[in-house]
């Protein structure tokens, strides 16, 4: 999980985290990518500096994983140009899989970015 803090106020503005399976054969996987800015925040690059830092510090420390993967409301126009600036992958959609406060039913559009150079090939041991 990463945080971002405003360093004026103290005041958290931003929390994302991302989960994997817990079975080998997705060991390869960083699933369900989860970031939330205070609307007050949005649109302010705070988004984008959280996500940044995350790929950095997976890319860095989990040599294991080659993909993340991550939901999107298909109405979250500025959320779904952030993930594709940052290399996500539209992949697939979920028809009307979210219900909205006003009762309204939403697809989630499915993402996933892939680490550069991660080689899918499997290592076999002899």
């Amino acid at each position: 999980m990463l945080v971002s803090i405003d360093a004026h106020t103290n005041e958290l503005i931003a929390e994302m985290h991302a989960s994997k399976y817990g079975l080998r054969i997705f060991e390869h996987i960083l699933t369900s990518l989860t970031i939330v800015v205070k609307p007050s925040y949005q649109g302010h690059g705070v988004g984008k500096a959280l996500i940044t830092a995350f790929l950095s510090e997976v890319y860095e420390n989990w040599p294991e994983v080659g993909r993340i993967g991550l939901e999107s409301c298909s109405m979250s126009q500025q959320s779904i140009g952030l993930y594709k600036s940052l290399g996500f992958v539209q992949e697939g959609r979920m028809v009307n899989k979210t219900r909205n406060a006003d009762s309204r039913y939403e697809d989630s559009l499915l993402f996933a970015r892939t680490r550069p150079n991660f080689s899918f090939t499997l290592q076999v041991s002899s």
